[in-house]
This record gives C-alpha cells, structure tokens and sequence, in this order.
C-alpha cells in the first residue's frame, strides 16, 4: 500500500496516528510515525531503526 493508501485508510478509520514498520536493508526494521490531517501524513519524531530483526515465519 502507498503512503497514500495510508492515509486514506487512516482518515477512513478516523484514526489521529499512523505506524508503519517497513523494510531497511533488506530486513522489517524501520518504524515510522504519523499525524493524519486533511493533507495527508504528517512525519512525527522519531523514526527508529531496528538491526537484527527476525519474523514469526523466520522461526517456523
């Protein structure tokens, strides 16, 4: 789903704020967090990186 996509589904559920945990280096292991407003996503501090990050389906 795009950043776009997000924020419509966010504004849809009437949500104030918005995680998303993507990729970084191959891996799931960049959080970011947002502030929906009428515009979109709005980026709110911190943006954290996660090194050595390991799924569910990584241990099955």
């Amino acid at each position: 789903m795009s950043l776009g996509g997000v924020a419509e589904k966010a504004l849809e559920l009437d949500a104030e704020k918005a995680i998303i945990i993507g990729k970084w280096r191959g891996d799931s292991g960049k959080i970011q967090f947002f502030r929906t407003s009428v515009k979109g996503l709005d980026v709110v501090p911190p943006l954290i990186y996660v090194k050595g990050v390991k799924l569910r389906r990584d241990f099955e």
